[in-house]
């Protein structure tokens, strides 16, 4: 939008999450907006004349089109505040919708009610949504994420009604025609949805998604990766022994169920994020474990079962230092309940003169993750100099430096 289309739906966008919309003001305020929030150096000596120019003129034109008056500072030409005429918002909001494509609050609420028509008797868990739903419009309240709705809608209506056997990336083809879309866009809320609405909230130890499995649904086959020192003696007999396999072996997780006991002759067990590290990454006293993320359920399994034939191990994690390595972390001690240590993941990698060059600034999601992570004593002090000198590190830079040493 050009300044006169962003002013004009701040205001009316004001508007509309206001009191006044829904009736319910004692005090009529007004609906304002100042220039600066277009033009954030407005009222700066070093702006740039030429905008605020630009945004005056644009605050003109929509007086002379009946939607706003402003104010103006004392002494001076600025202007103070733009004040939306609120007997002018349906006009205001047509104007978007033909100069901008902008869709009204109106017209957002009558898609919401058509999806509550089309999914409120489509399945137990979609029905209590829409109801849900309902209420909210009711009250003239529409969620931010309203436009998510279907989707999420369109995968309860199915999942629950599912009998066939399917893997995660099947039902996302089915429903939307794209292999990732539900892991990457619906799954966390679709999981969270069955989860609050069926009164099923995790165990402990309990991923969100196992819920799945009990409509029929699991993730692709899964296949767990680790190289060095390990032993596994199988149901039927059998053994096998990776000492011997620098590349180690994969084994996929319909196959867990055939290891009988695991045995690892070395000192310590070390989980790795990223698998170009994992690869690259080398330690003749320690079984190397490839994580690739969160701990699935089947990883889970794994390391627990580990744990608990090998009682002597020290337990290792080694991934990014930013944000996301630190949660993977987190999340890793919590579903498995071991207490792992932080491997290359302090301010000594982040102050090492060598990966200068590949320090990465921190993004403003960095910053709000990464406020939260500071208040927990074990991220604190590495955390703390994150925020200050903005900065994060990829582990791969690292895993390429130690083995070559």
């Amino acid at each position: 939008m050009d300044d006169k289309g962003q002013i004009l739906k701040i205001l009316v966008e004001k508007y509309r999450k206001s009191k006044k919309d829904a009736g319910t003001n004692r005090v009529n305020r007004k609906t304002n907006v100042k220039p600066d929030r277009i033009y954030p150096k407005y009222y700066q000596n070093d702006g740039d004349l030429s905008r605020i120019t630009a945004v005056n003129e644009a605050v003109l034109e929509l007086r002379e089109a009946g939607f706003v008056s402003y104010t103006e500072e004392r002494f001076s030409y600025e202007i103070k505040e733009i004040i939306l005429k609120d007997e002018m918002i349906l006009e205001a909001e047509q104007y978007l919708q033909d100069q901008y494509g902008y869709q009204s609050k109106g017209d957002r609420i009558q898609y919401v009610k058509q999806l509550i028509a089309a999914y409120e008797h489509a399945s137990l868990v979609a029905e209590i949504r829409c109801k849900k739903l309902g209420e909210e419009l009711a009250q003239n309240k529409l969620r931010k994420d309203y436009s998510e709705e279907e989707d999420l809608l369109k995968a309860l209506a199915f999942i629950e009604k599912n009998q066939t056997p399917l893997f995660l990336r099947e039902v996302s083809m089915l429903l939307y025609g794209d292999s990732k879309y539900l892991e990457d866009h619906v799954l966390a809320g679709l999981c969270k949805a069955l989860r609050t609405y069926l009164k099923r909230p995790c165990k402990e130890h309990e991923l969100p998604d196992e819920i799945l499995e009990e409509y029929k649904i699991q993730r692709d086959l899964p296949r767990l990766c680790f190289k060095g020192p390990c032993f596994l003696s199988m149901a039927d007999g059998g053994a096998i022994s990776t000492a011997g396999l620098s590349g180690g072996i994969q084994i996929a997780s319909h196959d867990l169920k055939g290891i009988a006991g695991i045995h690892v002759p070395a000192q310590k067990v070390i989980t790795i994020e990223n698998k170009t590290a994992y690869e690259r990454f080398s330690d003749p006293d320690s079984l190397i474990f490839y994580l690739g993320g969160y701990a699935t359920r089947d990883q889970r399994d794994f390391l627990k079962k580990t744990a608990s034939e090998n009682p002597g191990l020290l337990w290792f994690h080694f991934g990014d230092i930013d944000a996301g390595g630190f949660y993977i972390h987190e999340h890793l001690c919590r579903v498995t309940g071991i207490s792992f240590q932080l491997l290359f993941m302090g301010i000594k990698e982040l102050e090492n003169p060598c990966w200068k060059g590949c320090l990465k600034p921190l993004s403003k999601e960095d910053n709000r993750r990464l406020q939260v992570l500071k208040k927990q004593e074990e991220y604190g002090e590495t955390v703390s100099y994150m925020l200050e000198h903005q900065v994060k590190l990829e582990q791969e830079i690292i895993s390429y430096s130690v083995s070559s040493e």
